[in-house]
């Protein structure tokens, strides 16, 4: 919370828009049960891009909601998640609440300006929309609110491009980008690993299909130990306990393994 605070700082002294804070959780699991894991999230709070990678001693595991970026022939597509709300049945008032929040729609509508300029970069000329702007959609226990930006990629540009022009993902970073980066060195006291890094498919005709890093593990099978991440987006009108009720609310997979 008092690394919040100090975002906010930034925020009214007009250093940035936007900055997402993270926190860095850790408990003790044994490493052999990683697959075990997998499996239980698997069934029991599945997410659209699930991820197992496995590098020597560690073992990454994500149950990430976002998908950051997806080339299909010549269109490209991200889908950037900002507004969140904790939701354990099916609830249109909330949903609606979710949608007509200043809050949450000024999150969404500034990293959605962020990713058109990010795809512009590979995009050609005037190809760059925005559909289903605020559209929400629900993955276990949580409400994600999000929009769909797309473009026609240029002659001559590639996934590669798309991908390395974009990175790191506009929606765990903030705007402007590059500030926002430094502001979050400063103030987070951990290192992120792969934590809002992507997991990408690449696929032999140049298509891919890549997720945001979020709601993701490291097991290391040397010290038995998972240590996980979550974050939540910075604004002007972002209050500290609430953005840390949130934080916590999207690390709760892996609080609470023994509920799987």
């Amino acid at each position: 919370m008092q690394a919040v605070g100090q975002t906010l700082e930034h925020i009214r002294d007009g250093d940035a828009y936007q900055c997402t804070m993270s926190i860095r959780f850790g408990r003790d699991f044994p490493a052999r049960l990683g697959p075990d894991l997998l499996l239980r999230l698997w069934l029991r709070r599945p997410a659209p891009f699930m991820a197992w990678f496995r590098h020597g001693p560690l073992a990454l595991l994500s149950v990430s909601p976002e998908r950051f970026l997806r080339l299909d022939g010549v269109r490209a597509l991200s889908q950037p998640i900002k507004g969140t709300a904790s939701c354990r049945e099916d609830d249109p008032a909330l949903e609606a609440a979710l949608r007509a929040s200043p809050k949450e729609d000024a999150e969404l509508s500034m990293i959605v300006d962020l990713m058109r300029n990010d795809l512009s970069q590979n995009c050609a000329p005037g190809s760059v929309r925005v559909d289903r702007h605020k559209a929400v959609f629900r993955v276990d226990r949580l409400l994600q609110m999000h929009s769909d930006v797309s473009g026609a990629l240029r002659p001559g540009r590639d996934g590669a491009d798309l991908l390395l022009d974009a990175f790191p993902p506009g929606s765990v970073t903030g705007c402007p980008k590059r500030r926002a980066l430094e502001i979050m060195e400063r103030l987070e006291p951990h290192c992120r690993d792969i934590f809002c890094g992507c997991f990408a498919v690449l696929r032999e005709n140049g298509d891919l299909d890549a997720s945001v890093a979020i709601r993701t593990a490291i097991l290391d099978a040397r010290s038995d130990r998972l240590d996980f991440f979550a974050g939540s987006g910075i604004v002007v009108d972002s209050r500290p306990e609430l953005e840390y009720e949130e934080t916590v609310a999207k690390a709760d997979n892996f609080l609470r393994l023994e509920d799987l």
